[in-house]
């Protein structure tokens, strides 16, 4: 689970780490922000490459673990791209809801409108041993499961 907090801790964090001259050019720290996503999808195409052994000369290496902690890295350096452009963790949140939402709807799936609704989320099994979820409640981000959850 994402907690919100940490994305804006980590937003902090990102952005107080860099030098003055950069702090004083905040198009060039979108940039960063921004390309440093194109950088992380290069490391799960690495990863990936690796772990099918499609590089002769390389030959196999890494995990699909690999793979998915690659896939995670380009999720978290989006979201601390949107963070640093929105400055605003309910912003953040928001876009990143509605953005589901209309994937949903893109989809043709409806949005369950209930608390009760999340218990009974269906998750399918995949070829690969991964699983995937067919619907998302509408108003997940109002709940907390466990921890607090993203959006």
């Amino acid at each position: 689970m994402i907690n919100r907090m940490i994305i804006q801790r980590l937003d902090d964090y990102l952005d107080s780490q860099v030098s003055q001259p950069y702090k004083d050019q905040p198009l060039a720290q979108d940039w960063a922000r921004i390309s440093k996503i194109g950088e992380e999808f290069g490391e799960v195409i690495d990863a990936f490459i690796g772990t099918t052994g499609q590089n002769p000369r390389k030959g196999v290496f890494g995990s699909e673990d690999d793979v998915d902690n690659e896939l995670v890295d380009v999720l978290l350096t989006a979201i601390l791209a949107l963070q640093h452009r929105t400055k605003d963790i309910h912003t953040t949140a928001l876009i990143i809801r509605e953005r589901l939402l209309y994937r949903m709807q893109k989809a043709g799936l409806e949005m369950p409108e209930t608390k009760s609704d999340i218990e009974h989320v269906e998750w399918h099994a995949h070829d690969s041993g991964t699983s995937y979820c067919t619907s998302l409640p509408e108003h997940i981000h109002d709940y907390e499961i466990g921890t607090q959850i993203w959006p």
